[in-house]
Order: structure tokens, then sequence, then C-alpha cells
């Protein structure tokens, strides 16, 4: 009967048997092999990782359009076949790829705003943006990838995937941004009156424009001391006497981002690919 309790031989609910640690046999058998599943898992996620950075890297080198999925295949060291069985097109790869970049930048700010105690709204915003320009100069040598993903937006069946990866990446970047403003807000740090949504869209469009600027030309901005410079001007014209003060009583060395990779982009193979953040 539909919705009666599955009983053993002795009257006994098989769930309430289970509850109480007498399990029956049958039911033993019935339980997934945990340990299985989990290696399966680690292998997909290892292998998935593993395409991820042979892409990158044959990207690179080709382009998107003149790269292909034996090329990935190649660079990872796997057999032709291998690749699709993760992902169906190279259009795929560099969609995950970028997203997998997007949303690993967004979980290590939040994660650092969370351990940052009791750290003052405006020191913790000139913390974040040191955060964001080191990220930006440790995958400057790869940024010639985000235009490639861009383009994937002209192709009617990727337009909305690339658009709402894009949304997601500036709306997540944006909120814990404002949150900050609004406790400087609350606090007094900060003039009551701001556009909290145009400060975050400010802060990090800056870097995005400086990058795309840094990219044609290295001789067009100085990447670091512009951006600085930029947001220094803006968290000067938000703050209020008491921000100001508070800022600069704050005399701890700046923290280092939880999970962050090494400066050097040469000591770190295409740090946007984190294995642990799949």
């Amino acid at each position: 009967m539909i919705g009666a309790p599955i009983t053993q031989s002795n009257g006994q609910s098989a769930i309430g048997s289970a509850l109480t640690g007498s399990t029956p046999h049958s039911l033993l058998f019935a339980i997934p092999d945990v340990k299985r599943y989990v290696a399966k898992k680690r292998d997909e996620v290892g292998m998935k990782t593993r395409l991820m950075k042979a892409a990158m890297s044959a990207f690179i080198k080709k382009g998107l359009n003149r790269c292909t999925m034996d090329d990935v295949a190649r660079e990872a060291e796997v057999g032709k076949g291998t690749s699709y069985l993760y992902f169906k097109s190279k259009e795929e790869l560099m969609v995950v790829m970028y997203e997998h970049y997007a949303l690993q930048s967004i979980e290590l700010q939040k994660q650092f705003v969370a351990e940052a105690g009791d750290m003052s709204p405006r020191k913790l915003l000139e913390e974040i943006c040191k955060e964001l320009l080191a990220d930006a100069i440790r995958h400057r040598p790869v940024f010639g990838l985000w235009f490639q993903f861009l383009a994937l937006s002209s192709a009617p069946g990727l337009r909305n995937t690339v658009k709402k990866i894009l949304a997601k990446n500036y709306s997540g970047h944006s909120a814990y941004l404002e949150e900050i403003l609004e406790r400087g807000m609350q606090l007094g740090e900060f003039h009551r009156n701001i556009n909290k949504r145009a400060i975050a869209v400010s802060l990090t469009s800056m870097l995005e424009g400086l990058l795309v600027r840094d990219y044609a030309d290295k001789e067009l901005v100085d990447l670091e001391n512009d951006y600085l410079s930029m947001t220094t001007l803006i968290l000067d014209g938000i703050s209020t006497d008491r921000g100001t003060q508070t800022s600069k009583s704050e005399l701890q060395e700046p923290r280092s981002r939880p999970g962050a990779v090494n400066e050097d982009p040469s000591r770190s193979e295409y740090p946007m690919i984190d294995a642990s953040r799949i």
C-alpha cells in the first residue's frame, strides 16, 4: 500500500531498525558504496582540472577559434576521446573555466571579509582593493582569454549563458562591497548620502578598465599605482573625518587573502584553476 512503512518479518519498521542500529542484512546491500563514490568524484574533479589547465594553455597558444578538443587532449596528455567525456566542446570548456574563476574570486573575497575581524570598513575596503589588484596581476598573463570568453556571446546558443555568468560575477562582487559600505555608513565612517551601488561598481570597473588598457599597451597605464590612486580618491571622497582617522590609526600589516596563490605567475601555472573549488 502506498505510504505503508517497510516492515521486517517480525513486524518492526525497517526504518526504525536502521535508526536503532539493527539494520536488516538486506538493507546493507542497498547502501551506496560511499568510498567508491568519493573516489570517483575525486578522479572526476582531478581530470576536469587537468583538462581546464590544458585548455588554457592551448587557448593561449592558438586562440579559441583555431584550437580543437584534440589540441586540449594532447596538451593534457590524454586520449582524444577523454576530453569529450567531461566537456562537450571547447566552447563549453571556456565557459566553465571563466565561471569557475569568477565564482572562486568572489568566494575568496567573501572569506577575506568574514575573517577581517574588527577591521574598520574603510580599512577593509582598502585591503580588498589591494587583493583585487593582486589577483589581477596574478592573472595578467592570461587576461587575453577574457576577450575570447566575451566573444562567445555572439553565438546564439551561448549568449544567455555568457550574460548570466557575467551578471553573476558583477553582482557577486557588488554585494559584499555594498555590505561593507552600508556598515561604514552605520558606523559614521562614510557619509550617509553616498550611492553604494555606484561606488561598488566603480571599485571593480576601474580595475577592469585599467586591465584592458594594460593589455593594449602597458605604457598606457601604471596598473598598480593608478588603481590604488583612483581607489584612494573614491574612499577619501566618501569618508567622514572619523573614517579617515580610523583608517590611519589602523597600523596592522595588510592581510593575505585565504587560499591566495603565489604572486609570481611563473611559480603557479594558471592560478585561476583551483581544483579545491570545483
